[in-house]
């Protein structure tokens, strides 16, 4: 089915694409933490476009994993968007 395939690789994408964001989402979480990150730097702005890029991919992905790559994406992107600034 033709439908899979790109679905298929749709969701190889999206769980690549995690596991090169979850260094970069550590790496802000430490600097977060130390009170050492803004909005401004490029680590920063890498993670939030590619938080969004992965999101929308991880829309497309195969059924079983959907849910999970969704819930991924778009902590990545609250972290990125939202929360920069607001931990302890």
């Amino acid at each position: 089915m033709p439908g899979q395939k790109w679905r298929h690789a749709a969701s190889t994408a999206a769980l690549l694409g995690l596991t090169l964001a979850i260094p970069l989402w550590s790496y802000a979480v430490v600097r977060e933490l130390r009170s050492d990150y803004s909005y401004i730097y490029l680590s920063a702005q890498i993670g939030r476009w590619s938080s969004l890029a992965l999101f929308l991919v991880s829309c497309f992905a195969e059924g079983r994993s959907r849910r999970y790559l969704f819930l991924a994406s778009a902590g990545l992107l609250l972290f990125y968007g939202i929360s920069i600034g607001e931990l302890p």
